[in-house]
């Protein structure tokens, strides 16, 4: 990726009526499916999210709210509802 191909895409995105478009969700969905390293990667994010900062930990639990609806505290507390 380039600063060229990320401004495009900005301007692009920025340039929707109603903000919305679901190229970037198309986008999202395949590199997540194309990643090998996901699983490895999700564990990573929720060791991190428990040596965080309760700030960083609400970033990060705003941030996979946003992209699966559910924070990772309540999906840290779903594993803990099944052991």
């Amino acid at each position: 990726m380039t600063e060229e191909q990320f401004l495009r895409g900005k301007e692009y995105l920025l340039a929707m009526p109603d903000n919305w478009n679901p190229e970037l969700a198309e986008q999202f969905l395949e590199a997540m499916q194309s990643d090998d390293e996901l699983p490895k990667q999700i564990n990573r994010l929720a060791w991190n999210y428990l040596e965080s900062t309760t700030r960083d930990q609400m970033i990060i639990d705003d941030v996979l709210s946003y992209l699966c609806g559910y924070t990772l505290r309540s999906l840290i507390a779903a594993v803990g509802a099944n052991k």
